[in-house]
């Protein structure tokens, strides 16, 4: 099951603080984009470490998404998508309901979107350090898939699998979000 027919049939899993029309719109392109591009195959197989990622904004995806939207590109090929104004909006509603989910993490990652976005930096570029389940760390702090999923931070997007699924690596959590 794809997250789109996922969130499809389970609108109720759809973070609060995100009107949810928009937020199907946002996730079918983004899946959409990422699949129609390899993104899912080439992290897969092809991504190594000490690659070198760009994170630019894309201005067709934008459109399509409705949102600004960053993409993480090794070279040509895209490899991902960082979070947009709609996961921060979710976050910041889950924070304001339980201020102990404040994550630094979230923060650096609405740092580097801001500064892509309001054109302050055109592009922003790193290395992969190691391959790994999570997130890519966009700051200092680094975690693991446990710690990222252990502390209930709202996480939107996908980790890659040969068909694009949500894997985490714990088959309990993978339970819980197909």
């Amino acid at each position: 099951m794809s997250p789109i027919d996922y969130y499809t049939a389970h609108p109720d899993k759809i973070p609060a603080g995100i009107d949810k029309d928009d937020f199907i719109k946002y996730i079918t392109a983004i899946y959409k984009f990422l699949k129609a591009r390899g993104a899912f195959n080439y992290v897969s197989h092809q991504l190594k470490p000490d690659a070198e990622i760009t994170f630019e904004l894309n201005a067709e995806l934008s459109k399509d998404a409705g949102v600004p939207v960053v993409v993480m590109k090794v070279g040509d090929q895209v490899i991902g998508t960082i979070k947009s104004q709609l996961d921060f909006d979710a976050y910041d509603e889950a924070v304001k309901k339980d201020p102990n989910r404040k994550d630094s993490t979230v923060d650096a990652q609405r740092a580097l979107y801001d500064a892509i976005v309001n054109q302050k930096v055109p592009t922003v570029k790193t290395k992969v350090k190691s391959l790994m389940g999570g997130t890519l760390p966009i700051s200092s702090k680094e975690n693991t898939v446990s710690e990222i999923f252990g502390n209930n931070t709202p996480i939107i997007g996908w980790v890659n699998s040969k068909t694009g699924q949500i894997t985490t690596g714990n088959v309990t959590r993978d339970n819980s979000v197909r």
